[in-house]
């Protein structure tokens, strides 16, 4: 079961958890109460293309199985923090 689904664009997991953003998560946290610190996990799941640079790594047989999904079907799934 889910809910509404909306396209959206998230960075990759060092946006959420590389050392130089914690400051600015912390402040973000402690003056309006949004952010990446007001979960202690994964709130949300996101489902996406793998990007060009990253399917150009797999092997034959990955690439077979993903051609198997329409053009326009996302391929992974991203937790989203």
């Amino acid at each position: 079961m889910s809910g509404p689904v909306y396209p959206i664009s998230v960075g990759d997991v060092a946006k959420y958890t590389a050392p130089s953003q914690i400051p600015a998560a912390n402040e973000e946290y402690l003056v309006n109460k949004p952010g990446v610190m007001t979960s202690f996990g994964f709130g949300y799941i996101g489902w996406t293309k793998l990007p060009s640079a990253q399917r150009s790594l797999l092997g034959d047989e990955a690439l077979e199985e993903l051609n198997y999904f329409q053009a326009n079907w996302p391929e992974i799934e991203v937790p989203i923090i």
